[in-house]
């Protein structure tokens, strides 16, 4: 398993790589060939403009997909290199955040929840960064995710309280 995540790991070095050092995206040219050209990040291509050849992008769609596949088991080795590495340090320091992401304009997005709206969906990430004092970035150790089930407004609020007050009657006011 440590084989093929390493695999994994480099094969998506090599693509971050690649996307980074060659400029952002492709088109053709005219002549059939390819060149960097498209102004917006490659971040924001899909898998298939970020994996080419072929092979590479039908590896990424079976990673995916696959159910032995999950980001347990993809973190655990990196979980456990950062720390290793930090065993090299007097002192790390863990920093975290909690980002909220908006998905609203994606109806059929799966595992987002309500925020104050029921037209509104959204995701939490909150990342773990761990650095050394001098600013050495060890790695991301972790990044725990959740969205809200269910909408929880002052309103809702206001109303629980109230069926709270209703149902706390003396024993000699409820009905037999």
């Amino acid at each position: 398993m440590r084989a093929e995540i390493a695999l994994m790991s480099g094969s998506a070095f090599a693509v971050t790589h690649h996307a980074f050092s060659s400029g952002a995206g492709r088109t053709s040219d005219g002549n059939g060939s390819h060149a960097s050209t498209l102004k917006s990040p490659s971040y924001t291509k899909s898998v298939s403009w970020q994996h080419y050849p072929w092979s590479e992008t039908k590896a990424a769609y079976r990673c995916f997909s696959n159910d032995k596949v999950s980001a347990n088991k993809i973190m655990t080795p990196h979980k456990e290199n950062i720390t290793e590495r930090a065993q090299q340090f007097k002192r790390v320091l863990v920093l975290q955040d909690t980002t909220e992401l908006n998905y609203s304009g994606q109806k059929e997005k799966q595992g987002v929840g309500p925020k104050k709206h029921k037209d509104e969906r959204n995701l939490f990430l909150h990342p773990q960064l761990v650095i050394s004092e001098s600013g050495v970035c060890l790695g991301v150790y972790d990044d725990y995710q959740w969205f809200r089930d269910e909408l929880k407004t002052s309103k809702n609020t206001r109303q629980e309280i109230c069926n709270d007050l209703l149902h706390k009657k003396h024993v000699s006011e409820k009905e037999t």
